[in-house]
């Protein structure tokens, strides 16, 4: 079932859901945002619910692997004055 639907190209499915979209919003006129507001706020919720812990886990990740990136001084404190650590203190405030 989901193979014969990903083979039907992306500009076609995406096509055939704005048309959708235009036909419900026809049918349904004023009461299409009280049929369809459940299922956006679902959508919605389930965007917010996957994208936040992915941020974090991917800044946090980003953290751990620069760690022994950044040469000696950088290991221990990122608030040392050192040049090798110049790229640590200027990278890490950018993926926060």
């Amino acid at each position: 079932m989901f193979a014969r639907f990903f083979a039907i190209p992306l500009w076609i499915r995406t096509a055939v859901g704005f048309a959708l979209g235009i036909l419900a919003g026809l049918i349904l006129r004023e009461r299409a945002e009280i049929w369809l507001q459940p299922i956006g706020d679902l959508y919605l919720n389930l965007i917010r619910m996957v994208v936040a812990p992915l941020v974090l886990f991917t800044i946090a990740s980003s953290i751990a692997k620069a760690r022994g990136r950044c040469g000696w001084a950088c290991g221990r404190s990122c608030g040392s004055r050192s040049p090798p650590c110049w790229p640590c203190r200027s990278v890490s405030p950018s993926g926060i």
